[in-house]
């Protein structure tokens, strides 16, 4: 999937003459679009990841979560712990699941920023549907952070304006 945000939203407000000049004092006026590369960084972030988890289902695609608690390990294996007398605490299937998705995420799913400050996401999954549904809405997952971050921007600059407002009165 490639996609571009666009960094040259505004965040113009309509406001009379005094109160417009200072928004445009406190930087309401202009966007500090954050830079893509700190996106990128995100994708690979374990909250990320795990909110991906659970909308896409990561759970139960094989390719993902490739824990299997009836697995056996190899009687080789078995036979040197015994020998030495290793005992093993078994970790929890849940954080095991975890690593898993995490581990297996962060290998086959890679992005990039291009020469036109778009960015590009790459997911490898044995279904090119699959791979495709992920891509899209990693791509969608993006644009809903970048989209609360500016309304987050927003808000403190607005706090901050009406801040600066009640001080000179």
């Amino acid at each position: 999937a490639i996609f571009q945000i666009d960094g040259s939203s505004n965040t113009n407000f309509n406001l009379p003459g005094e109160v417009g000049a200072l928004a445009s004092l406190a930087g309401l006026s202009s966007s500090s679009r954050s830079d893509n590369s700190a996106l990128l960084e995100r994708i690979n972030g374990r909250e990320f990841i795990l909110g991906l988890r659970t909308k896409l289902s990561l759970d139960d695609d094989l390719y993902f979560n490739t824990y299997r608690p009836n697995a056996t390990e190899p009687r080789w294996k078995k036979i040197i712990k015994q020998i030495i007398g290793w005992k093993s605490d078994k970790p929890e299937k849940e954080a095991l699941v975890t690593k898993s998705i995490l581990n297996n995420f962060r290998a086959h799913v890679s992005a990039r920023v291009t020469k036109a400050d778009a960015i590009v996401v790459s997911v490898k999954h044995e279904s090119a549907n699959t791979a495709a549904l992920y891509a899209n809405s990693i791509m969608e997952e993006l644009k809903i952070l970048v989209k609360l971050e500016d309304e987050k921007e927003i808000d403190g600059k607005l706090t901050y304006l009406s801040n600066t407002l009640a001080d000179s009165l």
